[in-house]
């Protein structure tokens, strides 16, 4: 390479340099220490208000029989069998976020 050539990369070489430690200047503290959302607030509120929740307790507690068409077992069974499944299926909770429930 050339003196002359080799004097024009350098150049090319330092103001990319410059431009990217503005652009990282630029960037706020906010933005590098901002806190990623792992969960929506609304996501947390689904094991107690969700829908699927609150029909399928209901028609559990209220309507055993319409409960049994919908799930095709009685609510008993369905109690055995999530008593059978829950050990192999039961997540721990983290420092992250709470498991959902079996």
């Amino acid at each position: 390479m050339s003196g002359e050539r080799r004097v024009l990369c350098l150049k090319a070489t330092r103001a990319m340099a410059t431009v990217l430690h503005e652009e990282c200047l630029d960037i706020s503290d906010e933005e590098l220490h901002r806190r990623r959302m792992w969960v929506r607030k609304w996501i947390t509120r689904r094991a107690n208000s969700g829908a699927s929740s609150i029909i399928m307790n209901e028609l559990y507690e209220e309507d055993p029989r319409e409960f049994k068409c919908v799930m095709r077992m009685t609510p008993g069974r369905f109690d055995e069998l999530l008593k059978m499944v829950t050990p192999l299926i039961q997540r721990s909770n983290t420092i992250m976020r709470e498991a959902l429930p079996a």
